[in-house]
């Protein structure tokens, strides 16, 4: 996307310090828009590649002010203050106006240059820990030319990259960048094409042959597979991901099992969405545990499995 004639893409986050995201202490930037819905998402504020308007019910102090000057007076309603997108121009003037920023804006146009200002700013603490930046989404290899730019700033700078992705993008969007990426961590979300397509909303077709192309060609890569009660967490669907996963080249060196939880819950309210619940607590040590010594019967020795 060229916002005024320069390259840019919507980043809704530029989160510091994290300690899940790849190796040692990371950045990791937050690009929005996604080639999947996953009924689960964690970020459901990136799947929409636009700019969206985002209310915390609990920071509203009623003042009525965003009413007031909303040239669409049908999109707030006062009785209980909920905030309507249905007819919303994105104008943005009820979050200048909102006293209490019980409303915010989700998605902000970035140039490479301007994200990598904000990555550098922490290259000491991935000197010191191993660690580096991580790019995600949404899905970022949607943005290839964006990302590429981004890649080389950081290997010229010396800075470890990894990048989490779905996969389900066109295979020249991997190609584009690959070589500039020092680990890929890839999700797995089901087995099944058809409940892959029931939850996600698309099929898994795409997804396993970039797994089968990638997985040959690059070293370092890691799958995670968010473990979702009654959706894939079942035996069979993880017995018959792990067959799958040991077709795949001598790339994959780490499987993780991700626990459920329904920590993004706030983040669907302040979209107006109600939250998925699939359910109310997340997954025991010895669930996992288990689940863990099930994949291990069925890949290769040299894939370690962990949760």
């Amino acid at each position: 996307m060229f916002v005024g004639g320069k390259m840019t893409a919507k980043i809704f986050n530029i989160a510091r310090s994290s300690l899940h995201d790849g190796n040692g202490i990371r950045t990791v930037v937050y690009m929005k828009g996604c080639t999947l819905h996953c009924q689960w998402c964690h970020n459901p504020e990136s799947i929409s590649p636009e700019t969206e308007i985002l209310f915390d019910k609990k920071r509203c102090i009623k003042c009525g002010r965003c009413v007031d000057i909303c040239p669409n007076k049908n999109i707030i309603f006062l009785d209980n203050m909920i905030y309507k997108s249905d007819n919303c121009s994105f104008c943005m003037k009820c979050v200048g106006d909102c006293p209490n920023k019980a409303l915010s804006s989700c998605g902000e146009d970035m140039t490479p240059k301007e994200v990598f200002a904000e990555i550098i700013k922490d290259k000491h603490y991935y000197k010191e820990s191993n660690g580096g930046v991580t790019f995600s989404g949404g899905e970022c290899l949607l943005f290839p030319t964006f990302l590429l730019e981004l890649l080389k700033m950081c290997r010229n700078s010396g800075i470890n990259t990894a990048v989490e992705t779905a996969l389900n993008v066109k295979w020249d969007s991997i190609e584009a960048v690959r070589n500039y990426i020092d680990t890929f961590i890839i999700d797995i979300k089901h087995y099944d094409s058809e409940l892959h397509k029931q939850y996600t909303g698309s099929g898994n077709k795409l997804i396993i042959s970039n797994f089968n192309n990638i997985s040959r060609i690059h070293p370092s890569i890691i799958i995670r597979i968010p473990l979702i009660p009654n959706v894939n967490d079942t035996d069979d669907n993880l017995i018959n991901t792990a067959k799958l996963i040991n077709t795949f080249g001598n790339g994959i060196k780490i499987v993780e099992l991700l626990k459920y939880n329904n920590l993004a819950a706030s983040k669907y309210t302040a979209l107006g969405i109600k939250p998925p619940v699939f359910a109310d607590h997340e997954q025991s040590d010895g669930f996992m545990e288990q689940k863990c010594n099930l994949i291990k019967e069925y890949v290769r020795d040299t894939i370690n499995v962990i949760y």
